[in-house]
């Protein structure tokens, strides 16, 4: 058990998610700091010390919310799922919402290197920006609330360091626009942040509802996170399950030859 101290003492942080590698432990943490009018929210990636105290700081966004009207802004919670820390401790963040940038810290936190890759955007059917709006609405419940929502997708949905050093990308197109029985089309880039090839993994699994671990040579699916979150703040029009839904599970793949 760990008592975190954080760097600032005014806030109290929420830990969101939490990933090692090697001596490197890094938690994505949530605080609000109140002041006149309003207050921030901030998301921080840190590094977590053996003796509680949060030190490096790898990441950060600060949002204004003024209480006089409150704009939601669906980038703040984009670090969700494009972080990872690799084998060495060093981790990879995708940072921007709109644009296929990496960028690799040390474990001092000190920059590595940036993995870019050119890639036009994809943008939203009216379906999908309706979906995300849906979302924002039932996780963000404030009388007057506005929401400022992007016509494109994210470049990169998600990061996942691999063994080998290098990571693995999985883009907006490799998500939405994945063949059907697959879990998606992945960027492979190897340890020196040069891009190596695609990638498409054959399984059943959804990286818009499902929730994807990589560990070692497998990949575990955890089914209907998303739907599973909804339902605890309350489903949102148009994203309700059906009754007759199947149960949360998890599917282990082996991926023994996914890297050669």
């Amino acid at each position: 058990e760990v008592r975190l101290v954080g760097q600032d003492e005014d806030a109290s942080p929420a830990t969101f998610d939490a990933a090692r590698g090697g001596p490197t432990v890094v938690l994505q943490n949530f605080y609000q700091v109140f002041r006149e009018g309003g207050f921030d929210q901030v998301m921080r990636l840190e590094r977590l010390e053996t003796n509680g105290k949060l030190s490096t700081r790898y990441f950060q966004n600060v949002v204004p919310i003024d209480m006089s009207k409150i704009v939601v802004n669906e980038t703040f919670r984009d670090l969700q799922g494009r972080w990872d820390v690799g084998p060495d401790g060093r981790v990879y963040i995708a940072e921007t919402h709109a644009d296929y940038v990496i960028r690799v810290c040390n474990p001092d936190g000190s920059i590595d290197r940036v993995i870019t890759r050119a890639y036009a955007h994809r943008k939203r059917s009216r379906e999908e920006f309706q979906y995300v709006l849906d979302i924002q609405r039932t996780l963000n419940r404030f009388p007057g609330i506005h929401f400022d929502i992007d016509e494109n997708d994210r470049d990169i949905i998600a990061i996942w360091a691999r063994p080998d050093g290098g990571c693995w990308v999985l883009t907006s197109r490799g998500c939405y626009d994945r063949p059907p029985g697959t879990l998606g089309v992945f960027d492979a880039f190897d340890g020196e942040g040069r891009f190596v090839r695609e990638v498409t993994l054959a399984g059943v699994g959804d990286p818009v509802q499902d929730f994807y671990v990589f560990i070692g040579e497998c990949v575990y699916v955890v089914t209907d996170v998303l739907d599973g979150i909804l339902a605890l703040h309350g489903e949102a029009e148009g994203t309700a399950k059906s009754e007759t839904a199947e149960p949360m599970s998890v599917i282990r793949y082996s991926m023994a030859d996914a890297d050669r």
